[in-house]
C-alpha cells in the first residue's frame, strides 16, 4: 500500500512533498562544478527581472534591489560550482537577494539607531571659552555698519 504525499506522489517518490530539496539528494539536478557558469547565465537570462521586481518590492529602493541581486548572483557562482545547481535557480536566487536586502535594512535601522549612542559629547576644557554662535542676534559685532555689511 502506498501512502499519497504532496501532490499526488506516492511515498517513494524523491519529488514528492513540497519540492523543496531533501537531505542527501545533492540539493539540485546538477553534480557539482558541472557548468555552473552556463547555469548562472542563464539564470540570469531567464530570471534577472522577476528577481529583481521581488527583491525591490521588500527592500523598498530600487538601488539597494539591484546591489543585492548582483550579490545573488555572485553568491550562485561560488555556491552552485560546490553544491550543484539549484532544482528551481530562480526561486534560489529571489531567496538568496531579499534576505541580503533584508540584512542591509537591518544593519540601515541598527545603524541608525546606534549611532547616536557612538557619538561622546566633548567635555568643556577648564579655562575656556564657549565658541561664538555662527550667526543671529547673538553675534557680538561692536559697530553697527559692520554688522549691516555682515548681514547683508
Amino acid at each position: 500500500m502506498t501512502i499519497a504525499r504532496g501532490r499526488g506522489a506516492a511515498a517513494g517518490d524523491p519529488d514528492a512533498g513540497d519540492g523543496r530539496p531533501r537531505a542527501g539528494d545533492g540539493q539540485g539536478t546538477a553534480q557539482p562544478g558541472n557548468d555552473s557558469a552556463a547555469a548562472v547565465a542563464d539564470a540570469h537570462r531567464r530570471e534577472w527581472a522577476f528577481v529583481l521586481a521581488a527583491t525591490a518590492r521588500v527592500a523598498g529602493d530600487i538601488d539597494l534591489a539591484e546591489e543585492c541581486v548582483q550579490d545573488a548572483y555572485v553568491a550562485a557562482l561560488d555556491a552552485w560550482s560546490r553544491q550543484g545547481v539549484p532544482r528551481n535557480p530562480g526561486a534560489w536566487l529571489t531567496t538568496a537577494a531579499r534576505r541580503r536586502a533584508i540584512d542591509a535594512l537591518r544593519r540601515e535601522s541598527t545603524l541608525r539607531g546606534k549611532l547616536p549612542l557612538l557619538v561622546e559629547p566633548v567635555p568643556p576644557v577648564a579655562g575656556s571659552s564657549p565658541p561664538a554662535p555662527a550667526s543671529g542676534e547673538d553675534d557680538v559685532i561692536p559697530d553697527d555698519r559692520l554688522r549691516l555689511v555682515f548681514t547683508w
